[in-house]
């Protein structure tokens, strides 16, 4: 599940919707391959899940700004850095919100309860967001990609 994961996450990082249909499949085809997990998702499997990303993006956020892969770094008063890369972070008018993705198998009740373990992580990368820009973040979210879903995430 791993290596699903990694090539699921590969795609979702390099997708655009500027390119065509073909070079997108392409793309989703190489990443599948050499994560050597052809036999566990198809090509269309990667389009589709990041086109109802898309979808739900820009029916929340019309014309947000996507920043994907955003590497975070802050020191905390008391001398912690927190470290990381946010999956994807959008920037739209009142805000930002951060959006991880993770790609458990099983139903979307037991993949929604999972992702509710992540709010420390997702915190952390909010808090990082806000130090660095003065700019509030106005969500978190698990993008949960195998079940097709997004749970917002209190934190």
């Amino acid at each position: 599940m791993q290596f699903v994961g990694e090539a699921i996450h590969g795609f979702l990082a390099a997708d655009r919707p500027t390119l065509d249909v073909e070079e997108r499949r392409a793309l989703a085809r190489g990443l599948l391959e050499r994560w050597g997990v052809a036999f566990a998702l198809q090509p269309g499997d990667l389009l589709q899940a990041s086109d109802c990303l898309l979808r739900w993006i820009d029916a929340r956020w019309p014309g947000a700004r996507w920043h994907r892969e955003w590497p975070l770094l802050r020191r905390l008063p008391s001398g912690t850095i927190v470290r990381g890369t946010a999956d994807l972070v959008i920037e739209h008018a009142d805000g930002f919100a951060v959006i991880d993705h993770k790609s458990f198998p099983g139903s979307a009740e037991q993949a929604a309860q999972r992702a509710l373990g992540f709010a420390g992580q997702l915190g952390a990368y909010a808090a990082a967001i806000a130090a660095a820009t003065g700019r509030p973040v106005t969500g978190c979210f698990v993008h949960l990609p195998v079940v097709g879903a997004v749970v917002p995430v209190e934190v």
